[in-house]
């Protein structure tokens, strides 16, 4: 299987662990402003903002809002999502694997025991996939 249909397969299997979006965006802020030690922007333009991600183990975010996104995971990490309703989904990840949601807000917890980082390209605006 090549690399391009190895990750077309992971879309399927992986995601940041939107388990919820019973909060609306506007009340609840973006990840940068929640968590700026965890988060920060490598790139931004109009269309999109592109975050630079980092957490320790056992860092933990604040509830945060992402819009409608594409993800890119940096190494192998296990970490646990809570939804703005409270419900908690662990979610875990091999190094290379991307996916692509619909806005959604949530914390995370990184329950590894090493470093997990990723990319998260953000398309301004959008709630819903193009």
């Amino acid at each position: 299987m090549s690399r391009t249909g190895i990750l077309l397969v992971a879309v399927g299997a992986f995601t940041l662990g939107a388990v919820g979006t019973s909060a609306l965006p506007q009340e609840v802020p973006d990840a940068v402003t929640a968590a700026p030690n965890l988060y920060a922007v490598a790139y931004e333009n109009d269309a999109v903002r592109i975050l630079r991600v980092e957490y320790a183990p056992a860092d933990r975010s604040s509830m945060h809002h992402h819009p409608a996104s594409c993800s890119i995971i940096i190494n192998t990490q296990s970490w646990e999502s809570m939804d703005p309703d409270g419900d908690l989904m662990p979610a875990f990840a091999d190094a290379g694997m991307f996916a692509c949601e619909d806005g959604y807000s949530h914390s995370m917890e990184n329950m590894g025991e090493d470093p997990a980082g990723l990319f998260i390209i953000e398309f301004k605006g959008a709630e819903k996939l193009p």
